[in-house]
């Protein structure tokens, strides 16, 4: 073999080993976002059983009987609540909205409150904020 067929060879061989074997990147999935009225929510998800730990029944979609997983966008007389989900137990932030243009934002983790609870006039100014541990008041400001 020539001189010159080796270098080919080699750098073929490179170019070709080295194709695809990059790592790939893993997309980040965005959350999933159910948004609707009351009369479409009854109809897409149930409340079922088993019970998470605390005693509460699990939101799971009506056909597949899946735990529901991401954001719940419920627009109900007027008030629009958007409240996020794992596995069919609230666990992230939950925003209710009121006809007057006043507010609530809490949290939750694993069902249960936790940390702050921020209630907003219609202006956007705080009226109060209780702060939770594990769905136990701790503080009221």
């Amino acid at each position: 073999m020539t001189l010159k067929a080796f270098i080919c060879f080699f750098v073929f061989s490179i170019l070709a080993f080295s194709c695809g074997w990059e790592e790939e990147e893993t997309a980040i999935p965005s959350p999933r976002v159910w948004k609707g009225e009351e009369e479409e929510f009854e109809k897409s998800f149930d409340y079922d059983n088993p019970l998470d730990a605390y005693g509460k029944p699990v939101l799971v979609e009506s056909g597949s009987r899946s735990p529901y997983s991401g954001v719940l966008e419920l627009n109900a007389s007027g008030q629009v609540t958007s409240k996020t989900y794992q596995d069919g137990i609230l666990n992230g932030s939950s925003v209710k909205r009121s006809k007057d243009g006043s507010w609530v934002e809490a949290n939750y983790r694993e069902g249960k409150l936790h940390g702050k609870m921020t209630f907003y006039d219609a202006n956007g100014k705080i009226r109060t904020v209780m702060n939770y541990e594990n769905g136990k008041l701790k503080t009221a400001d």
